[in-house]
C-alpha cells in the first residue's frame, strides 16, 4: 500500500525542504494514492517504481517553492507572445520543438528539465547540464 504520508516524509528527507506552498495538491494526491491503492493491479515492477515516481514529482514541488520563495522576482517576469505547439501524437511534435529550439530568441523546455525543474537551466550550461544525463 501507498501512504501519501509516507512519499511527503520521502521527498522532504531527499531535500531538506519542508515548505510545500499552497496545498492546493493535497485533496487529488490523496484522491490518487487511493486510486492506485483501491483499483490498480500492480505488477511488482510497478509496486517498485510507482512510489518513486511520485516522490520525484514531490521532490520537483518541494524545490519549486523554494526557489520561489528564495527569488520572488520570478513572479515579476512578464511573459509576453509565448508559443504552444498543441498538436497529436506522433505528428512531428518533436521535430517541431527542435527546430524551434534553433532560434536562439526562442526558449523551449527540454525534456530533461521536465523531469528536474530546479534549478531552472542556464543559457550557459543549457547543453551539458548534469541532469541531462538523469533524463
Amino acid at each position: 500500500m501507498i501512504d501519501a504520508n509516507a512519499l511527503m516524509r520521502a521527498a522532504k528527507e531527499r531535500t531538506g525542504l519542508s515548505y510545500w506552498g499552497d496545498d492546493w495538491y493535497l485533496e487529488t494526491m490523496r484522491w490518487l494514492v487511493d486510486a492506485i491503492n483501491t483499483e490498480s493491479e500492480l505488477t511488482e515492477f510497478g509496486t517498485g517504481a510507482l512510489p518513486e515516481m511520485l516522490i520525484a514529482h514531490l521532490v520537483n514541488q518541494l524545490e519549486v517553492n523554494d526557489w520561489f520563495k528564495r527569488h520572488p522576482e520570478i513572479g515579476e517576469v512578464e511573459i509576453t507572445a509565448p508559443l504552444f505547439g498543441i498538436v497529436l501524437p506522433r505528428t512531428g511534435s518533436t521535430a517541431f520543438s527542435h527546430m524551434m529550439g534553433l532560434d536562439p530568441a526562442t526558449r523551449i523546455l527540454r525534456v530533461w528539465e521536465q523531469e528536474r525543474h530546479c534549478p531552472p537551466p542556464e543559457k550557459a550550461t543549457e547543453l551539458t547540464d548534469p541532469r541531462i544525463a538523469i533524463s
